[in-house]
């Protein structure tokens, strides 16, 4: 065993200097993400096939981006809600690139009430967001229960793989 003050101390400061060096780290990855643009709409430069996007579902889904892209706009950045639906936004873009992957096929073997059924469920969603945030502001509370909102995030999960999988 090390009893040297000197060998201690310098362990200490060794340990403490890996730790900040870690936690620096963890902070530019999170600015990278956090700078990170998400996709409105379903550009052409990414998306060729536009007239799967004008309507239908594709157009359901990419409207109610674009709201919820307002709401984040009018967020304080590092406030909850900002963090949640910035990660909530990142998955929804996921959803909407699969969905047009999905719509692609649908196109060619006949349409596809899933995809139907994902736009509505990704609606539900976003009404119950707006009245969790409706809630919030008028309460000023920041402890309200997200599990609903979670659950519904867990349902876009397994819509996706389930589309994933056809």
């Amino acid at each position: 065993m090390i009893r040297d003050p000197m060998t201690i101390l310098l362990s200490l400061g060794l340990t403490g200097a890996m730790a900040l060096g870690v936690l620096w780290l963890m902070l530019r990855v999170q600015k990278g993400k956090g700078g990170r643009e998400i996709a409105r709409g379903y550009p052409a430069d990414r998306f060729p096939v536009q007239e799967l996007t004008r309507s239908g579902p594709l157009a359901s889904l990419a409207t109610t981006q674009a709201r919820l892209l307002a709401v984040y706009a009018q967020l304080p950045a590092h406030s909850e809600g900002a963090v949640w639906l910035n990660s909530f936004l990142g998955e929804l873009r996921q959803v909407m690139d699969v969905a047009y992957r999905a719509a692609g096929i649908a196109q060619l073997y006949g349409g596809s009430t899933q995809l139907e059924r994902l736009a509505a469920e990704v609606q539900a969603v976003e009404a119950q967001l707006a009245e969790r945030l409706v809630k919030r502001a008028l309460r000023n509370d920041g402890d309200l229960d997200e599990a609903d909102l979670d659950a519904r995030l867990a349902v876009l999960r397994g819509c996706v793989r389930e589309l994933g999988r056809r």
